[in-house]
């Protein structure tokens, strides 16, 4: 794929995460395309696992929203870092809302194929945003295995 045609669909996706619109994040997706979110081992195959992955985000943090800070292009591959802001007034992996606000540095590598994005890969780190966000790293870490479970079942 060229440098314009990876531009076009990543600036297609990142406006529906910004609208909080996640089938038409999910739809900037292959039908296959994947999702992995490294901090919880979370892993999700397909346009609908990937939006509900979105649909989720949008209730944990329903006032999110991202500063995009710097991109690459390398072939097919784009990695951006930005920082997520939020306040968690929903649900995280079935933990209770704090009504804490965040500030949290990521980093996202997404996989272009065939006109669409093939897969995105999420990292951040996992205790700030437990220490800004008012949960405990073992609460998550539990949270994150159940959820696992569910999603593997």
């Amino acid at each position: 794929m060229t440098r314009d045609e990876i531009m076009k669909i990543y600036r297609t996706h990142v406006e529906a995460e910004l609208a909080h619109d996640s089938a038409r994040a999910a739809s900037t997706y292959l039908p296959d395309g994947t999702y992995r979110h490294m901090p919880t081992g979370l892993f999700f195959r397909g346009r609908d696992q990937v939006k509900l992955q979105y649909a989720a985000s949008y209730v944990n943090f329903p006032d999110q929203t991202f500063e995009i800070e710097g991109e690459v292009i390398e072939g097919d591959t784009l990695v951006h870092w930005a920082t997520l802001h939020a306040t968690a007034n929903g649900p995280f992996l079935g933990l209770p809302p704090t009504g804490k606000r965040i500030a949290l540095p990521f980093v996202a590598r997404i996989e272009f194929r065939d006109g669409a994005m093939a897969g995105e890969t999420l990292w951040y780190d996992m205790l700030s945003l437990c220490e800004q966000a008012g949960y405990s790293p073992e609460a998550v870490r539990a949270a994150s295995a159940a959820a696992r479970e569910r999603f593997a079942a």
